[in-house]
Formats: C-alpha cells, sequence, structure tokens
C-alpha cells in the first residue's frame, strides 16, 4: 500500500526523491559531526578520565583507598556508577556525547563532570564553571549546529527537487506570486 501511494501520488513522490537525493549530502554533513564528536570526545578524556568515579557501595566515603578497605570486594567497590556518562575510554566517551546530543539526561552528565576532583577520590559539589562549559559548548555544537545543519541539508535538496520539477503544485498566480 504505501508504495501504492508513492506511485500515484507526485508530492509523495518529490519527497522521497529528495530524500534519496539528500543522502550524499547527509553523510557528509554526518562525516562532520563525527569528526567534531571525535574532538570532544578526546577532549572530555583528557578532561574527565577517571575522574567520574565514586565508591558504589557507600558513597560517602571519599577516596579509592577507604572504598576498598571498608568494602567486601574491592576488586569491584569502586567505579562509575552511572551506566551511560563516562569518559574513561573512547567508546565510553563518544557514547556519551552521543546521549548528550539527543538531549536524553545530558544534564546529569553534566552536573556529574562539575562535581569531579581527581583520580582516586570521589565526587565533591563544586560547580566547576569549566565542565559546565565543555557540556554546554557540545550540546550547542552537537545538538543545535548539527540538527539544523541535516535539517537544512534536506530542505534545500527539497527546493532543488521542486524547482526541477516545473510542477510545483501551484496554481498560475500563486506561481507569480512567488517569483515577484
Amino acid at each position: 500500500r504505501p508504495l501504492h501511494l508513492v506511485q500515484h501520488s507526485p508530492g509523495m513522490r518529490l519527497i522521497l526523491n529528495s530524500l534519496f537525493h539528500a543522502v550524499p549530502k547527509v553523510s557528509e554533513v554526518f562525516a562532520v559531526v563525527l569528526a567534531v564528536q571525535t574532538c570532544f570526545a578526546v577532549l572530555g578524556m583528557q578532561f574527565f578520565m577517571g575522574r567520574l568515579q565514586s565508591c558504589l557501595e557507600n558513597p560517602s566515603l571519599s577516596t579509592e583507598a577507604a572504598c576498598a578497605a571498608a568494602s567486601a570486594s574491592p576488586r569491584n567497590a569502586w567505579g562509575n556508577e552511572m551506566r551511560i556518562g563516562s569518559f574513561d575510554s573512547f567508546g565510553k566517551a563518544m557514547l556519551s556525547l552521543y546521549v548528550m546530543t539527543t538531549a536524553d539526561e545530558w544534564e546529569a552528565i553534566m552536573f556529574r563532570t562539575m562535581d569531579a576532583t581527581g583520580i582516586g577520590t570521589g565526587p565533591v559539589r563544586r560547580d566547576d564553571a569549566l565542565a559546565a562549559a565543555f557540556s554546554l559548548a557540545w550540546m550547542f555544537v552537537g545538538a543545535m549546529i548539527a540538527a539544523n545543519l541535516i535539517v537544512g541539508v534536506i530542505v534545500d535538496e527539497f527546493i532543488s527537487a521542486r524547482r526541477s520539477e516545473h510542477s510545483s503544485g501551484l496554481t498560475p498566480e500563486q506561481q507569480q506570486w512567488v517569483d515577484a
């Protein structure tokens, strides 16, 4: 049924053709966004690698040594309590930035980075402005600019396809008004 609709509807055909022709340009935008995300992931690893961990069994213990001494299983007592939001490896950093791009729990990751102190010490409320600036810069670049670039490429391709088709679906009076 969907293919039947596309076959008989010139508007749907125009939309699908423009989406199909936009794929190469959208892939170029994705490549640029991936390059910028890679830069932010490396920066995030430099700033926060090993600094977002805490005592999993007793969060009131502020050092890794105290946590290991008080824990029944010292090997698993110290780590990152958040499932997503770690910059301990490149893959985790890329995943954290991707989650932030979707605007899903991005503020939790930002607040966690703002409270980071050092390697082997747990988080302390610090309100670190540089960590907040890192997260906000990524939200601006990753979420807003990247999404607008992708939408802009698709809309541009749709407008180009519509102009090349010569049948814009407008009456002659409407077309004359648009051309003026």
